[in-house]
């Protein structure tokens, strides 16, 4: 999918949700509640909130509807934030003015009605389009299977699949009337006559739009095909455009985007000639997803804005002259549709849903809970006492019924998390930030360094180790915070992860500062026995530095590491069998995605093989007992 292409994909940091680290003795774990299991909808006060230039009806925000692990993807792992999940939704539609249809990467399709959300298993695993005519005649297209195209239908009762139309995938639905559907895929389009399913020979596509039976354009990865009502026919001014997405005010106005000469461009065609509204180059931070009409007629158009370090959302309306581009919005955004009675709904990464404004400029309402940051380390010291830090000094804690957001009193990036109970948390961050959770508030530390700290991790309250760049480790022991030293490492390493057993049997894990450092300086790992810290010893797949990422301890003779990849989609795991260190193969499952998409893990946490956690990109926080 084009929509994809700007994923960021972290692979060895995922490892640690199969293999466990902060794995804690299970004579200590409280029992985990069944977040896999089904629960009922927890109906949320309805508020009116506003959009576009419609007078909305009660409606009631999506992430306010739904408890925390309520909603539960097939994989196993349930949503704890975004709420009500932090799948990338793709497709959108209205019925009526108050019911509503939301799907994406999922079997879950979102449905609004009677005041309330709710969600509904699809046989569709990816939904990417949605067309509603009624409440009770709702189509939805997407992938079936693995490989292979799907419609389904909404009856009223149950979605069922309608047809499989065989390779590719249903990209987009339009219709000018219950008997004048059409779906469109790269592979084929379909068109439902009221009746049955056929073929639309010689055209496929990735969008469509039209005003009527008599005018319907769709886009393709090769230029836009147009249909008078008797014969399709190829539009001579836009051969050899890549288009993304085409959107129709009228029969006169019609609105396509596409990639063409290493230029993003908007093109309009007035009833007579086309012309160029918006061009931005490809190698532009901006990639543009797709347009869409709002209540008010208004022009929208949506995509990804590359930020360092995150991806944000881009948003623009055009004000019949001009784009007049919006603020960047929390979560990339993929599509962008008119809903009667609630307003201009945006959909796209990580659970995004926005009610847009037009404004000049266009202004949003985050429709889901949580915040946007990436989420870069969690811990727990019951599944009711769950601890996420993240970018932009984020704090989020769950206490076994709400996820809510700590103030910090920091704005630096919170990179790990630890502690020993309720009331003796830790966190550290950039800049040698250290806060301390003491049961009422954080509290800010002082480490002696401004060196960005990575790793934190403390087996007894007042006993707290930190470690991050410049070699940097630092004791905190009996009220006093005093410098470590390693043998065995010089300023360009970085200290990475800490864990053990006991004040008396910790390890540490690193490597170098950044991609290609000095070969004498690779992975790394070392002990500390309660006196001194052994010199470090190397742990490397090769002589290029891997780090060592993520190391946990299971027992003196039982502790694991593994490498987090610079150049290619493979780790490198290492076992100490309590005398040597032992390069391992890299099991066959371990090539492949081990988290569930949508959001990249970035850390994680595990009380056993049922109970574990993951926290990642623009704040998927998630949890599996399965």
């Amino acid at each position: 999918m084009l929509k994809r292409s700007g994923m960021v994909l972290t692979f060895g940091v995922v490892l640690g949700v199969a293999c466990g680290r902060g794995q804690q003795a299970a004579s200590s774990v409280l029992q985990a509640a069944g977040a896999g299991e089904d629960r009922p909808t927890i109906a949320a006060p309805i508020v009116p909130v506003g959009g576009g230039t419609s007078s909305p009806l009660p409606f009631v925000s999506p992430g306010a509807s739904f408890a925390p692990g309520s909603v539960c993807e097939p994989t196993g792992w349930c949503w704890y934030d975004p709420l009500p999940s932090g799948t990338w939704w793709q497709g959108i539609a209205g019925v009526g003015r108050d019911e509503a249809w939301i799907g994406g990467m999922s079997e879950n399709v979102l449905h609004f009605a009677r005041g309330r959300w709710t969600a509904v298993t699809s046989p569709l695993t990816d939904t990417e389009a949605i067309w509603a005519f009624a409440p009770n005649d709702v189509w939805f297209g997407g992938i079936a299977t693995p490989g292979s195209g799907g419609i389904a239908h909404w009856d009223g009762q149950s979605i069922t699949l309608a047809l499989d139309v065989g390779p590719g995938e249903i990209n987009a639905l339009w219709a000018s009337a219950p008997d004048d559907l059409y779906a469109v895929g790269f592979g084929v389009v379909e068109h439902w006559d009221g009746t049955a399913w056929t073929v639309v020979p010689g055209v496929t596509g990735s969008s469509v739009s039209g005003s009527g039976p008599n005018d319907v354009w769709i886009g393709a990865s090769d230029g836009v095909s147009h249909f008078d009502g008797s014969a399709w026919a190829r539009v001579p001014a836009l051969e050899g455009q890549f288009v993304e997405s085409v959107a129709v005010r009228g029969p006169n106005d019609v609105w396509v985007l596409g990639v063409h000469a290493g230029l993003q461009n908007v093109n309009r065609f007035d009833g007579t000639t086309w012309s160029t509204t918006l061009e931005i180059p490809t190698s532009s931070p901006i990639n543009l997803q797709s347009l869409g009409i709002g209540i008010g007629n208004e022009v929208w158009l949506v995509g990804t804005a590359f930020r360092t370090p995150e991806q944000r959302g881009y948003l623009a309306r055009f004000d019949g002259s001009s784009w007049i581009v919006g603020p960047d919005a929390p979560t990339p955004l993929f599509r962008v549709r008119a809903l009667p009675g609630i307003g201009d709904i945006a959909v796209g990464q990580n659970g995004g849903i926005l009610l847009l404004s037009a404004t000049t400029p266009p202004t949003f309402t985050d429709l889901r809970s949580g915040p946007a940051q990436d989420l870069l380390g969690v811990w727990g010291s019951s599944p009711t006492d769950m601890w996420a830090v993240g970018r932009a000094g984020t704090v989020l804690h769950y206490d076994g019924h709400a996820v809510s957001t700590i103030a910090s009193g920091v704005t630096v990036d919170l990179t790990d998390v630890w502690g020993t109970g309720p009331n003796d948390v830790w966190i550290v961050g950039q800049g040698g930030t250290a806060l301390h959770f003491d049961g009422t508030g954080l509290q800010p530390v002082g480490t002696g360094t401004t060196a960005d700290l990575f790793a934190v991790f403390t087996v007894a309250p007042g006993d707290v180790w930190m470690g991050g760049g410049a070699a940097t480790l630092i004791h905190v022991h009996n009220g006093a915070t005093e410098p470590a030293t390693l043998t065995g490492l010089t300023g360009a390493a970085t200290i990475l992860d800490l864990h053990g057993l006991a004040a008396n049997d910790l390890w540490l894990s690193g490597g170098p500062s950044q991609t290609g450092a000095s070969p004498a300086e690779p992975g790394f790992v070392a002990h500390f026995d309660g006196t001194t810290w052994a010199p470090v010893v190397p742990v490397s797949e090769n002589s290029g530095g891997f780090p060592v990422h993520r190391i946990w301890e299971l027992a003196p003779n039982d502790v694991w590491a593994l490498t987090q990849p610079l150049f290619r989609n493979l780790v490198g795991y290492f076992h100490f069998d309590g005398t040597t260190w032992t390069s391992l193969a890299q099991p066959d499952s371990a090539q492949t995605f081990m988290f569930p998409l949508p959001g990249a893990a970035l850390n994680s946490f595990v009380f056993g093989p049922h109970d574990r956690w993951i926290v990642g990109t623009l704040g998927t926080w998630e949890r599996s007992t399965q």
